[in-house]
């Protein structure tokens, strides 16, 4: 089984064991939690993966993190499992697909509106009702700063993207340009 398939399936378990779904960001935000004790991935993978290393070692590993972390026990036996399967390497893709889950189930879809500046609310109300118009589903608003873009926004939706950046602009108008 393919990696991807692994993060769909640990994902949708996670999600189906809940027993209030409206509970979802709590868990989320638990498994993030966890997750900022792992900084270098790469490490970790190579640690769970490790056959020198004893499965009781491993074990204590995790129990010396989660001891660390007010989490719920749903939150510690769905780390354990991933443990010990070997997939806890896997923790932030999961995290990504079970909240992409739980907005799908409750209707939410999220924007990443990425612009050079800070964006006023007034403005981001704006962007949130156009979204939801196009959408006809509530929309939640992840900003991202991005100076880089000099200026405009970029709205990325699921595998929609509303490229309004000077940038994309002047390599719009350059085009039409060279058709001249």
């Amino acid at each position: 089984m393919n990696t991807e398939h692994l993060i769909i399936n640990y994902a949708k378990a996670l999600y189906n064991v809940l027993t209030d779904k409206d509970q979802w960001h709590k868990i989320k935000d638990e498994l993030t939690t966890i997750s900022s004790f792992f900084t270098d991935k790469k490490k970790l993978k190579d640690f769970v993966e490790c056959p020198k290393i004893l499965a009781s070692d491993k074990e204590k590993f995790l129990e010396n993190v989660l001891v660390n972390c007010s989490v719920s026990n749903d939150v510690k036996n769905f780390c354990r499992i991933m443990l010990k399967n070997g997939r806890l390497f896997l923790i932030d893709e999961v995290i990504n697909e079970f909240e992409e889950i739980a907005m799908e189930d409750k209707g939410l879809i999220k924007a990443v509106v990425s612009s050079s500046y800070p964006i006023k609310d007034e403005d981001l109300n704006k962007i949130k009702d156009f979204l939801k118009r196009q959408t006809s589903r509530e929309i939640i608003i992840k900003c991202e700063d991005k100076p880089e873009l000099i200026a405009g926004i970029i709205i990325k939706m699921g595998n929609m993207i509303i490229d309004g950046s000077l940038k994309c602009y002047l390599n719009e108008l350059k085009y039409k340009l060279c058709k001249i």
